[in-house]
């Protein structure tokens, strides 16, 4: 705690609140005295993915029925700017995370009124997190801007099923990205 505070220049309180969420939310472990980042078990991997498969599902078929042109064009220039991140930054920085992040963010909020998608996006957002940082493990090459903007077409088009077909592929790429490299693609 006090190493991690001061690297980050924080007080301790932080600190401490932001590693008991990440134990809460089953992304530390204690062993013995120390907290490490736990590993995930094919599983839990699998598991993660089907999750994010069924909630991505939802959100693109509430997102197709309630979105506007304004919304579209928003999530367009959303995926733009992600695009724009990832060739300023890489694929595996931080940045590229957060972009990622205000790209689904934006999509909860087409999707859903805004208290359940603020309550949604918590906890998709921790699924999308690991699920995205999974499918960067090893550079994997996910097309940064084509997915998501195929993506928004579909919603934009009206069609659910396209709308849905769209965000399962999204998510059954990531899924291919995220298997151990000596799985056959």
């Amino acid at each position: 705690e006090a190493s991690l505070a001061g690297h980050l220049k924080v007080s301790r309180t932080p600190v401490r609140d932001a590693l008991r969420r990440l134990e809460a939310d089953g992304l530390l472990v204690r062993t013995g005295g120390s907290l490490v980042v736990h590993s995930f078990s094919q599983a839990e991997i699998d598991d993660i993915f089907r999750v994010r498969r069924e909630l991505d599902a939802l959100t693109a078929r509430l997102a197709t029925e309630r979105g506007s042109c304004a919304d579209w064009a928003a999530l367009r220039a959303a995926a733009v700017t992600l695009g724009e991140v990832v060739d300023r930054h890489g694929p595996s920085s931080y940045e590229r995370s957060e972009a990622h992040e205000a790209l689904h963010r934006a999509i909860y909020r087409v999707a859903f009124a805004p208290a359940v998608a603020t309550a949604v996006g918590e906890r998709m957002l921790g699924l999308a997190a690991i699920a995205s940082e999974l499918s960067y493990v090893g550079g994997a090459d996910e097309p940064v801007v084509d997915q998501p903007l195929e993506l928004i077409d579909a919603l934009a088009s009206g069609d659910v099923e396209r709308a849905v077909a769209a965000s399962n592929r999204h998510c059954d790429e990531a899924r291919r990205a995220a298997e151990p490299e000596t799985s056959p693609r």
